[in-house]
């Protein structure tokens, strides 16, 4: 009995067992071939719905071929995104470009002017520096041409003296000679004799003894003379060398006071600053009223205020030089920073452009090799048809042959 309740119970066991089986064999095919055809009749909408969106908007991704709608709407979205951001883009870019322009065509204009300021300020200092070497050549060569006169005058001087006693001594001769000439002539009076001269003087020397050492005194005096002239003009010159000096130490003493009074200095000079700036000629009213406090406080002399007003000046013009520079460095950089502003915008219009074309190229060669495949496949299945009709053709050819002999 409880053998055979055992066995009962395991034969109904294999029973259920098999059920279970043969249900879930049979459901699984059941839902394979739903699934199946479902996901089949899925695909075919999805690739339905992409083919008549690629008609729509001309945006063709032929690769994989099997993607869905919903891969292709997010893809052809941000294709376009991407385009509408690129023509935004162009747009800002060429609005942004044409005012950037504007503006930089200010800034360029102002860096040009203050080029050229600082140009002309060079000029003026060149100039200035030109026509100081000029004076100091032209004074050379003044100095060199006075030496020259003075020398020349030396010497016409010294020929018109000696001109002068060599006329004196030819006159002299011609005197003494005419009157050998009366006396050789004269019958009184025989050459050679104690009367060829006029009277003895007390040492017992004649006329003629008299004037022939007059006349070698005379040329001994010549030396004497000529050193003595030559001593007056070396004098003459170091008295008029001495009268420029004197001249020269009150033009500086003049100077050294109108340069204390007026705050000079003399790098002041040198520098083209003293003729264009017209705010260094003299201290504004400010300036004063500091300057009168700075003296009142500490009790400064003239000497010390004129030095204090000096310093003052200097530093007022170290502080303008430095603004000057600092304000040349700025527009180097602004400049700078300009052309490579101009340059990375350039670079995006032109790499936006080529972008958008390539994109725009993208999309005809992809509606092109789309029309190729579905040609491709149209051709190959007009291939078909033709073999097919072919075929059937040559089968009916046979058969019509086949029935012709039967008959015969």
């Amino acid at each position: 009995m409880a053998e055979a309740g055992t066995w009962a119970a395991i034969e109904q066991k294999h029973r259920d067992r098999s059920e279970s089986a043969t249900f879930e064999a049979v459901i699984f095919d059941f839902l394979n071939e739903f699934i199946t055809e479902v996901a089949s009749q899925e695909l075919k909408a999805g690739l339905s719905a992409k083919i008549r969106a690629q008609d729509e908007t001309g945006i063709v991704f032929s690769r994989p071929p099997h993607m869905q709608y919903a891969v292709y709407k997010i893809l052809s979205s941000w294709w376009m995104t991407k385009k509408n951001d690129l023509r935004m883009n162009l747009e800002k870019w060429g609005a942004r470009s044409a005012k950037d322009e504007m503006q930089w065509e200010a800034d360029r204009a102002a860096r040009n002017k203050l080029a050229r300021d600082v140009e002309q300020q060079e000029a003026l200092e060149a100039e200035k520096k030109r026509q100081q070497q000029m004076n100091r050549e032209m004074y050379a060569e003044e100095a060199f041409a006075k030496r020259f006169y003075r020398e020349e005058m030396k010497q016409c001087l010294k020929e018109r003296r000696e001109m002068r006693t060599c006329e004196s001594e030819m006159r002299q001769y011609m005197v003494d000679l005419k009157a050998w000439e009366l006396r050789q002539n004269s019958k009184y009076g025989q050459a050679g004799n104690a009367y060829d001269d006029d009277e003895v003087d007390h040492l017992g020397r004649t006329a003629m003894e008299r004037r022939r050492e007059q006349l070698k005194v005379n040329q001994a005096d010549k030396p004497r003379l000529r050193r003595e002239i030559g001593l007056m003009m070396v004098e003459d010159e170091r008295s008029e060398c001495m009268r420029a000096d004197e001249l020269k130490r009150i033009q500086q003493e003049i100077l050294k006071k109108d340069m204390l009074l007026y705050g000079g200095d003399d790098d002041d000079d040198e520098s083209i600053h003293s003729t264009y700036e017209s705010d260094d000629s003299g201290d504004d009213d400010d300036e004063k009223a500091a300057v009168k406090a700075i003296v009142e406080a500490q009790g400064l002399d003239e000497e010390e205020t004129a030095t204090l007003r000096k310093q003052r000046k200097k530093a007022r013009r170290s502080a303008k030089r430095k603004a000057k520079a600092d304000a040349l460095r700025q527009a180097a950089e602004d400049k700078a920073a300009e052309e490579l502003e101009r340059a990375r915008v350039k670079v995006l219009v032109r790499h936006a452009k080529q972008e958008l074309k390539w994109m725009e190229i993208e999309e005809e060669a992809k509606c092109a090799e789309r029309d190729l495949i579905i040609n491709t496949q149209n051709v190959r299945k007009a291939a078909l048809c033709c073999q097919e009709k072919g075929q059937e053709e040559l089968r009916r050819i046979t058969e019509a042959k086949k029935l012709k002999v039967l008959d015969m």
